[in-house]
């Protein structure tokens, strides 16, 4: 083993990778399948509600060394897509539309006046749900931070807590790794020299959907989306991040190991792992 001087040892970078969307079709559990058989990704936040559901709870429960969040949805802001709460209408009336479909977002949403006790016991649901599938469910955390947008976070914390599972949405998350076009290169060079607190990198890894539709944004009418979630399955699966993360340069941990503050041994520098263009 490489001998590092005292001075350039260093605290590794440690990272929580996320793959938010399990369940919302077959091109996201594909792609996150993907990123789980290439060792990095420990963490699947699953939806209960879209039709990808039960392929995903299947999927996962072949995986039990991934750990799976419950992804409270409460939204759907995909074009063309129709889906519905768990609970019948006439019990979450506060949460749909006059066709019992959820909204588009937090603002439809908030012009209906959600109650509180509607949406604790959607997610409760949603959360019965994902157990009923046979998964240990960790932790929990929000689609489009809703419980946040609603005013309800205090409420989705008290739960969480109440069910014994880990509130995702009070762990630190990473800052300025990812930009916008997903690029490999840059996103391990900045992995290389990132010296934030551990924290969470969440994701969306996602194959391109043979109906590319499904991913077309309620409004906006193009591609973007589905090429995004493409790159990021792609940059989990990039040789380079494998090299960097199997030389011990950084550490993949689980959200119940970055909330019970995980800390490997100090290592040494790996910016020669992550130069352009190496296997």
């Amino acid at each position: 083993m490489t001998k590092h001087p005292k001075s350039e040892l260093i605290q590794p970078v440690i990272i929580s990778f996320r793959a938010d969307d399990a369940g919302l079709c077959n091109a996201a559990n594909a792609g996150i399948l993907d990123c789980i058989h290439s060792g990095l990704l420990r963490n699947v936040s699953l939806m209960t509600i879209p039709g990808g559901f039960f392929e995903a709870a299947e999927m996962l429960g072949k995986h039990p060394d991934v750990e799976v969040g419950l992804h409270v949805t409460l939204t759907c802001e995909w074009a063309g897509v129709n889906w519905k709460t768990l609970l019948p209408q006439e019990r979450v009336s506060s949460l749909v539309d006059a066709d019992g479909h959820l909204y588009p977002d937090a603002s439809a949403l908030l012009a209906n006046e959600p109650e509180e006790q509607e949406f604790i016991a959607e997610m409760a649901a949603q959360l019965a749900r994902a157990r009923a599938a046979g998964l240990k469910v960790r932790y929990l955390d929000e689609h489009m931070a809703i419980g946040y947008c609603l005013g309800f976070r205090d409420a989705v914390r008290r739960f969480a807590e109440s069910e014994g599972l880990i509130y995702a949405d009070d762990l630190p998350f990473a800052k300025g790794l990812l930009d916008d076009e997903v690029d490999p290169t840059r996103f391990i060079e900045k992995l290389a020299t990132y010296r934030g607190d551990p924290a969470i990198q969440v994701l969306h890894p996602s194959r391109v959907p043979v109906n590319g539709e499904h991913y077309l944004l309620c409004g906006r009418p193009d591609s973007s989306i589905a090429s995004r979630r493409n790159a990021e399955r792609l940059l989990i699966m990039d040789p380079r991040l494998a090299s960097a993360y199997h030389a011990g340069r950084f550490v993949s941990v689980s959200i119940s190991e970055l909330h019970s503050g995980f800390a490997p041994p100090a290592q040494g520098d790996f910016t020669q792992v992550v130069s352009p263009g190496k296997p």
